[in-house]
Formats: C-alpha cells, structure tokens, sequence
C-alpha cells in the first residue's frame, strides 16, 4: 500500500463512514475490494503474511466454481492448497464466515494432512466448532492479528493502555489535533505505535515520525540532537511516548520532540513493524 501502512487506511476508511470487513476465505479475493455498491471494503488475502497469490487464487476460484465451503476439511478437499497456507489464514482469523476463530481454525489444522487420500473424500467432515478450547483475551486477540496481518479490527493495541496513559498526562492524537485543547506552543505527551519513521535526505538530519493510536495519528519532529540523544527509542522500538511542544501551521500539527522513551516492554513489542524511510 505504498507509503502509508494497512491501518492507517482502514483508520482513513472508518472516518469517511466505510465499513472494513475482515479477511476471509468465504470472501475475499487476493487484492481488497469493495462491496455493498461502494459502502464496505473487504479485506484481501493478500495481507495474510506469508500466503502466496497462487494459494489465495486457487481458494477463491474453488469457491467461484462449486459455491461456500462447509468446513475447514471440505476447503481443503476442494482446493487442494496446502496445509501450511491454510494455517496461515488461520493465524489472520480467515475463517470467521465458516464459524471459526483463531484459535479453533488454528486447532482443525492440526488434523489435516497434504498427503493425497481420495478414500477419504465421502467421509463427512468433523464438526471444527466442538472442540473445548480456553478463551483468548482480547489483547492476546490483536496482538496475534497484528503478527499476522499488520493491524486489527477488533482494537487498537494502544486502547488497552489508556488509563495508564490517561494517568500519566498521555494526550489522544484527537486532542492533539484539536486546537482549542492543543494550542501552539503546549507542552505535550504523546504515545502510541510506530507506523513510520521518515529520514530525507533533504531535511538536515530531521526524523519524522508518525505515531498511532485508537484515535488517529500524531507527526513528530525529531532533531539531531534529540534523535542521537534518545536514538535506542527512536530508532528501534515500536511503541513509544514522546514529549515536547505543539507546532501549529494552519491546518497542519506537528509536535516538536525533545525526547522521546519506550513503552514496549508494557505492550510486548508484539504489534507493528514501522516502514522506514531514509
């Protein structure tokens, strides 16, 4: 998606009044696309990390030809694709429209087999749903579809963090956008993930950073001094908290850094990878 990272265009998406509806191998095709005469997106498998095209096709076109699958085991009758690229649509939570999870997709795979056994093609299917498996919080939720498709629709990563944030002076990207709330020149406390870090070669040593949390995104100015000072946090953690003061140009807000720590050991480093730029 170029320079702008998945979730940042789902973000874009919800606040344009789009629906997102999920990866899904009852509906997706490789590439995202629209549905619903223009009012929802679907997610394409495509975002599945380390699904090839050629597997993701040959998914859709089985179920093009001879309609829904019923199962997990009928899916992978039909289509043929490989045990390990079923997985890993599990790990996306691919399988919602078939009635499972994560976590029971994940299970049924472990009694499929790529060996060739046309016996067993008239056996029914075992019922994926039945198995008693324990809940999985819905922290654990995002992180595993962050792993598996960079973002999530379930939450923001940073949401579980507010009332820690909230109780250190931690502002929302909203309020910093707001002007009444965030006027130029405030000092201000910003957390959330990295979605990207920007280095021109033009800009005199300059980082910009752009940040994200459940209510938008935040941009950052990062100097030289200020990024070699507190360069272990700005240059390789994902989530982060940075202090300084808002800069207001029209429209446009940045937030002027004068220093910068990490919060990943609260949030596990387990979310986004930023797209680095230099």
């Amino acid at each position: 998606m170029g320079f702008y990272q998945p979730a940042q265009i789902i973000s874009d998406a919800w606040a344009h009044g789009v629906a997102v509806h999920p990866v899904d191998v009852h509906a997706s095709d490789w590439e995202c696309s629209l549905q619903e005469d223009g009012r929802a997106l679907r997610l394409g498998t495509r975002l599945v990390k380390g699904l090839s095209q050629v597997h993701a096709d040959a998914l859709a076109a089985e179920r093009e030809r001879a309609g829904p699958y019923t199962g997990l085991h009928d899916l992978h009758r039909r289509s043929r694709v490989p045990v390990g690229a079923l997985r890993r649509l599990a790990r996306g939570d691919a399988f919602g429209l078939l009635g499972l999870d994560r976590q029971r997709a994940l299970w049924g795979n472990q009694a499929l087999k790529d060996d060739d056994l046309p016996v067993l093609d008239a056996v029914p299917s075992p019922d994926d749903r039945a198995a008693p498996l324990p809940p999985v919080s819905a922290p654990q939720q995002v992180r595993d579809d962050y792993h598996a498709t960079g973002l999530s629709l379930k939450a923001h990563p940073v949401w579980f963090l507010r009332e820690l944030l909230n109780a250190r002076g931690v502002a929302r990207a909203v309020d910093v956008q707001d002007e009444t709330a965030s006027p130029h020149g405030k000092p201000v406390l910003v957390a959330g993930v990295v979605l990207v870090r920007q280095r021109p070669a033009t800009a005199s040593g300059i980082v910009f950073i752009t940040l994200e949390d459940e209510t938008g995104i935040a941009n950052l100015i990062v100097r030289p001094k200020v990024y070699e000072r507190c360069r272990s946090a700005a240059r390789h953690c994902s989530f982060i908290c940075a202090k300084g003061r808002i800069e207001r140009a029209g429209s446009v807000v940045h937030v002027q850094v004068t220093g910068i720590t990490t919060l990943d050991t609260e949030q596990d480093s387990l979310f986004v990878r930023s797209r680095d730029f230099h």
